[in-house]
């Protein structure tokens, strides 16, 4: 059987040349390479490697040759089945190693957007914050204060980052401060040479109110003012409040290209319609009736389609089989993964919540992730 070998750091550069092609438009690769962002990276050689597969927390890139199908069915053993992922790679070079490398993990093909910065449209975005609101670089000082939605600013950090001090060092960030919380904040996902990637999130209580755009637009002017040649962004096809404040702060479509999925697509639940969720649905169980999954986790992204498609006896006809799997051991594992499920007030009193719950016995959990 073909043996994953992982690449040291030292040895990183090796890979560079296989790894170009991608790298001309995910700068994630180029930031794991350069050491600024944590990843893990397998060849099928240590000293001659010729095709790479890089691990960078739910992101998978794969490159190189195509025709060792030992090698493809070692990645496909390492891909996650119970966990969320996202698979980068050219499906016109790999073609039917596709087949072999995906197989049972429930993956679907979906579409994605690279935008680069032409000429900022914003140039004077500060006389758009609003009365009240003051626009404040991400620093030590910023993160040291108690504010609102600090934490979740440092965990788009650390998303892209080593660590907060490597972010403070070579990174940068504005965020959109409302009395005492952080209500948009846009951050450099990666830098590297003359490139950047940014990204914005806002608080969802203060969403279509032109908070991302103010954040994104700061952030955007200050790369231009750092002299970065090439600042990009990316995002999902559907996803038209990023397209739109991207078009708004002055980025413009470079490129679309095709991911595969082991989920829904959509990074926010109002990207996609009821309808839209109950054909996923549909579809994934589909897939099941083919080859029944072997853990709880496919079950649980079906059972959060049918309820966001409005069904809730699909919704826990999978939590139910979720259970039968030994995967889904108790209300805490599922806070765990879909927090949102609790958000509902009525809860406790659904009897579907309630015959679910009597079904649960603690149990430890175990981590899939052959590779080391």
């Amino acid at each position: 059987m073909t043996v994953i070998h992982k690449l040291e750091l030292e040895s990183y550069d090796r890979v560079r040349p296989i790894l170009a092609g991608l790298a001309e438009i995910h700068l994630h690769l180029i930031a794991i390479l350069d050491g600024t962002c944590s990843g893990r990276i397998y060849v099928d050689d240590v000293n001659q490697p010729q095709t790479v597969y890089v691990i960078s927390s739910d992101a998978h890139y794969l490159a190189g040759v195509t025709d060792d199908r030992g090698f493809s069915e070692a990645l496909n053993v390492a891909l996650p089945r119970d966990t969320y992922f996202v698979l980068f790679c050219d499906p016109g070079r790999w073609g039917d190693a596709l087949d072999v490398v995906l197989k049972d993990t429930y993956a679907i093909r979906a579409s994605r957007r690279y935008y680069t910065l032409r000429q900022l449209k914003l140039a004077n975005w500060q006389a758009r914050v609003p009365d009240g609101f003051s626009m404040q670089r991400v620093d030590a000082g910023l993160l040291a204060r108690d504010l609102g939605n600090r934490e979740a600013v440092v965990e788009g950090i650390l998303d892209g980052w080593h660590s907060v001090e490597s972010f403070l060092e070579k990174g940068f960030g504005f965020c959109l401060v409302h009395e005492a919380k952080i209500v948009s904040w846009s951050l450099s996902d990666y830098v590297s040479g003359d490139r950047c990637e940014m990204g914005i999130n806002t608080d969802w209580h203060y969403r279509r109110q032109g908070f991302g755009t103010l954040a994104a637009a700061a952030n955007a002017a200050h790369a231009t003012a750092r002299g970065f040649a090439t600042i990009g962004w990316h995002c999902w096809e559907n996803n038209v409040g990023s397209i739109g404040v991207a078009g708004n702060v002055g980025f413009e479509l470079a490129a679309e290209y095709p991911v595969f999925i082991n989920h829904w697509v959509a990074e926010n639940i109002t990207d996609m319609s009821q309808d839209e969720f109950r054909a996923f649905a549909e579809s994934y169980e589909r897939e099941f009736a083919v080859q029944p999954p072997s853990g709880g986790f496919p079950h649980v992204v079906a059972a959060k389609a049918w309820a966001l498609s409005g069904d809730r006896q699909g919704c826990f006809r999978h939590l139910h089989k979720a259970v039968d799997l030994g995967w889904l051991r108790g209300a805490d594992h599922l806070r765990q993964i879909w927090p949102e499920f609790f958000w509902n007030p009525d809860l406790d009193q659904m009897e579907e919540w309630q015959d679910l719950t009597m079904r649960f016995e603690p149990a430890g959990q175990s981590t899939r992730d052959p590779l080391p």
